[in-house]
């Protein structure tokens, strides 16, 4: 197949055509009928629909390249990724979801696959990305009629994430087809423009010892760093869609905990900027540094440390430095940050780390690198010769290429739990494409917001007070610096819950140990 000439493309002519040839209930939940029960129903069937797009058979190889190039030159006529000059529309433009810009402009992608190309794509793929737009406005726009949460909430805990895909992060595009379907037929650079204005939706479900947790989109992108320009914008629209994602969680699903994934706690001020009153709110950087441990015991085989490297220094990677000073006292801790005023005031701090004057040298004399960064290092233009040991990734987007690592004769270690009981996180499928189970392998942070709401449902359940259970929680959430006090409450309560290291892995695949 060869992708159809740009003059052959069709275009419907009107906003309003194009929303008669999409939309499949276009009410945007302004009437219901039952608290709850339509955007309940759209939201059931959009995931029953995805279930059947995910398993669906799809084309591929030279097809869907072709596809995707004629695709691409669609969009890019059609102007769906112009912003305007002005920065505050370009703020506008991320944050104003009731402009219904993305639902239009996906919409009309649909439209356009199912004009052009409906003998080479699976119709159920077009079908669940019509329900996850009806679904995702019906449920973002639902408002209870008294009280402040919907009557059929059902929640125990959000995680809070922002995409990893970009134009700067191409490889991560995959993540979002099992959510969106039709976004597979466009190339992975522009996937997180298309989505732009999305107000957050819900990613997956998680069972939760009877209840329910959500894994929740907040529209945030890695594209918004160059399309803002200035920290002060980008810190504002950020924080704006976080908080807009937490609001709906508590709303729409009664959610009482949030967990902030990935950058969130950066932009927030590790959730110090979170508004909603009525949600606890935590880093989930205390889970990610208890499973480090773990991840380095199997990823050196509990061999006897004398020199660990430490990849970055923000918040993140202070406490893992610390934490693996603490860990291994006799054991050298060289550590790197890019930032010479970061890295002056952690060192000044924290006397017993050394200091080192690159990446280059971490990774050449340390047994084991633990890399908290978030820029993706180039190991052979960096001139490194040597790898000392496997490496550790805790940044997300990665840092590491594995196959860089590999022609050393060393292996990439993600830092990843496991909830083999299922009881107190397992999720519905959605594992953002990079892990071995797809069920019952989480994340650090993830599992921290978990643990934590079960661990106060099970003081409410034990009639505590609400005072005393919100000195518990204020205690063992986390909003500032994660300290060893953190580490050990989260070790606790994954211990008490049945959280454990996953099988060694990285991007899906198991890492096997010789």
């Amino acid at each position: 197949m060869t992708a159809i000439p740009l003059e052959q493309v069709t275009y419907p002519e009107s906003p309003a055509q194009r929303a008669d040839l999409t939309l499949v209930t276009s009410q945007f939940a302004e009437t219901i009928p039952e608290e709850g029960a339509e955007s309940r129903a759209l939201f059931d069937t959009y995931f029953d629909l995805r279930d059947q797009a995910i398993a669906a058979p799809k084309v591929g190889g030279e097809e869907l390249l072709d596809i995707q190039a004629a695709a691409a030159t669609y969009a890019l006529e059609a102007g769906w990724f112009d912003l305007p000059d002005a920065l505050d529309k370009r703020v506008d433009a991320y944050t104003n979801f009731d402009s219904r810009a993305a639902y239009y402009r996906i919409a009309d992608f649909v439209s356009y696959l199912e004009r052009n190309f409906s003998d080479s794509i699976n119709p159920v793929e077009l079908e669940a990305t019509r329900a996850f737009l009806d679904s995702t406005y019906a449920m973002y726009h639902d408002k209870p009629e008294n009280g402040e949460v919907m009557a059929d909430a059902d929640g125990s805990f959000a995680f809070v994430v922002p995409a990893r895909m970009g134009r700067g992060h191409p490889d991560y595009g995959q993540e979002v087809e099992p959510a969106i379907p039709a976004l597979r037929y466009l190339p992975n650079e522009l996937r997180a423009a298309m989505m732009m204005g999305l107000p957050p939706f819900v990613i997956d479900i998680y069972e939760q010892n009877g209840k329910r947790g959500y894994l929740m989109l907040a529209s945030v992108f890695e594209d918004m760093k160059e399309d803002l320009g200035g920290n002060g914008e980008l810190l504002r629209a950020a924080r704006q869609n976080v908080n807009a994602a937490v609001d709906f969680a508590y709303r729409r699903f009664g959610v009482t905990v949030a967990g902030l994934g990935a950058t969130l706690p950066a932009l927030t001020q590790f959730g110090t900027k979170i508004t909603n009153p009525n949600v606890i709110t935590t880093t989930g950087h205390a889970g990610t540094v208890s499973l480090i441990n773990a991840t380095v015991e199997i990823a050196t085989q509990g061999q006897e440390l004398t020199t660990i490297g430490v990849l970055g220094l923000g918040s993140i990677g202070e406490a893992i430095a610390r934490n693996v000073r603490h860990q291994h006292p006799n054991a050298k801790i060289l550590a790197y940050e890019k930032n010479q005023v970061r890295a002056k005031k952690v060192l000044e701090a924290n006397p017993a780390l050394t200091a080192a004057e690159s990446e280059k040298r971490v990774l050449e004399e340390s047994q084991i690198t633990i890399s908290a960064i978030t820029e993706q290092l180039d190991l052979d233009a960096m001139g490194v010769t040597k790898v000392g040991g496997n490496v550790v990734e805790d940044s997300q987007p990665g840092s590491i290429r594995p196959d860089q690592l590999k022609q050393f004769g060393r292996d990439l270690f993600w830092v990843i739990g496991n909830d083999p009981e299922g009881k107190t996180l397992r999720r519905r499928g959605y594992d953002y494409g990079t892990m071995v189970n797809p069920n019952s392998d989480v994340f650090g942070c993830e599992a921290e917001a978990a643990s934590l709401a079960r661990y106060r449902d099970e003081l409410i359940e034990r009639g505590t007070s609400d005072r005393v259970v919100a000195r518990i929680m204020s205690k063992v959430a986390l909003r500032g610096p994660v300290t060893m006090q953190h580490v050990r409450y989260v070790d606790a309560l994954f211990n008490k819950y049945g959280i454990m290291p996953a099988a060694p892995q990285a991007f899906g695949k198991l890492v096997h140990i010789d």
